[in-house]
């Protein structure tokens, strides 16, 4: 498998991130602090360096640094509560969500961009295949957008689910409901829709 990247930090205490990178048999293979950034919340390998979301519920920041893991630029986005972060390697676009006011955002050639809609509270936002998934708990559904954030297809869960997560193995797709204890299993097809194949309990009982 390729090295897991976590961004750790204790939660509002000052120069308190972290970046771990864990191997193939779950060894730390790489540890590094990071001065300036408090709240850190996700981070996504970027050409160049890394994007690094701070998060806060009044003005999220976006932190770019290089492959030293110095800050480069540091971005206020207006985003509350930014949780995730991923990044279209093609298209040289970061991608975020916002738990706290469920916006999400691109950056690409230091160009901005915020979309926010009603009824919103994002967990998860993943790139794949130039489609756009962002996983809303607050109103249950995964939206599925093309890569100029144009609507396509979204999939309902059960009201009071609360997906939380997606991941893509090959052509299939996977989310998982934090309230409901399940474990989603779709295809994905034309304009990244997902279909439906089975969903399982992550526990007995």
């Amino acid at each position: 498998m390729d090295n897991l990247r976590i961004i750790a930090t204790a939660y509002d205490e000052e120069n308190s991130c972290e970046y771990i990178r864990i191997d193939e048999n779950f060894k730390t293979s790489f540890r590094k602090t990071i001065d300036g950034i408090k709240n850190a919340s996700s981070i996504a390998k970027i050409k160049g360096g890394y994007a690094v979301a701070e998060e806060s519920v009044d003005n999220g920041k976006l932190y770019l640094l290089d492959d030293n893991f110095q800050i480069k630029e540091c971005i206020e986005t207006g985003v509350k509560g930014i949780v995730y972060l991923d990044y279209d390697a093609k298209n040289n676009v970061i991608y975020g969500g916002g738990y706290t006011d469920g916006a999400f955002f691109t950056l690409k050639n230091w160009k901005l961009k915020v979309y926010r809609k009603d009824k919103s509270s994002i967990h998860c936002i993943k790139f794949m295949d130039n489609h756009v998934y962002v996983v809303n708990c607050e109103d249950d559904s995964v939206y599925v957008y093309n890569s100029k954030f144009e609507f396509c297809s979204k999939v309902e869960f059960p009201s009071g689910s609360k997906p939380r997560h997606i991941a893509f193995n090959g052509n299939n797709a996977y989310v998982i409901c934090e309230n409901s204890n399940e474990i989603y299993a779709f295809t994905i097809g034309s304009r990244g829709a997902l279909t439906l194949i089975e969903k399982h309990k992550t526990y007995e009982g």
